[in-house]
């Protein structure tokens, strides 16, 4: 029985032994998939998973999710805190070997190599479903939606101002030709008519 208390205090105390224990401990990995929310229900959800997921934060204190009246530079902070989140959390407790079982450190080696590589598909699998948890939540977030709706809607404006400036020039430069055809006849007009005229005058003069 003292053993076992003496065990358990050691692990407490001790960092790594403590990481270790706290990562073997059951978890709820499930995170929102699409339908599971709705509107209403967006904030409620998403703030309830990603706090779960925070005890796993190498970084504190983890920012909040916040709600709809969260300034929009904190929401960008948030998930640019998420989109570069930094696990400790370990699986050790899914190793092939016990490296106290080798017979020499060649094979004590050779046991960590092992139980390395099996960890890394552990640790790919779960960054894989912090990455699909941000994803989900930034994909859906009102707040983000809101904002790349007006740089759309800005982008269309813009988009808009610069097709009427082109037709404004377009009609512009229609109304300038237009102008100096007309200038043109009437120029001419009076050429024909000033040579009629001396015409006239010379007919005149010759009676």
């Amino acid at each position: 029985m003292w053993l076992k208390i003496q065990e358990a205090y050691e692990t407490l105390m001790d960092p790594v032994k403590r990481k270790k224990y706290d990562s073997s401990l059951p978890f709820d990995e499930r995170i929102p998939e699409e339908g599971s929310f709705t509107a209403e229900t967006f904030y409620d959800v998403f703030a309830k998973s990603f706090n779960h997921n925070s005890l796993w934060s190498k970084k504190k204190p983890c920012p909040g999710f916040g709600d709809a009246n969260t300034p929009l530079d904190e929401v960008k902070k948030f998930y640019k805190f998420w989109d570069n989140f930094q696990s400790w959390r370990e699986f050790s407790q899914y190793d092939e070997y016990d490296v106290n079982d080798a017979q020499d450190r060649y094979e004590k080696r050779y046991m960590e190599q092992e139980n390395k590589r099996a960890r890394k598909e552990y640790v790919n699998a779960e960054r894989k479903r912090i990455i699909k948890l941000t994803e989900t939540a930034y994909n859906n977030d009102p707040r983000i939606q809101k904002e790349l709706k007006e740089i759309e809607e800005a982008k269309q404006r813009k988009k808009q101002e610069k097709w009427e400036f082109k037709q404004r020039e377009k009609q512009a430069e229609l109304d300038r030709e237009r102008q100096y055809q007309e200038e043109k006849l009437a120029a001419e007009k009076a050429e024909q008519e000033r040579i009629k005229a001396e015409e006239d005058a010379k007919k005149e003069r010759a009676l």
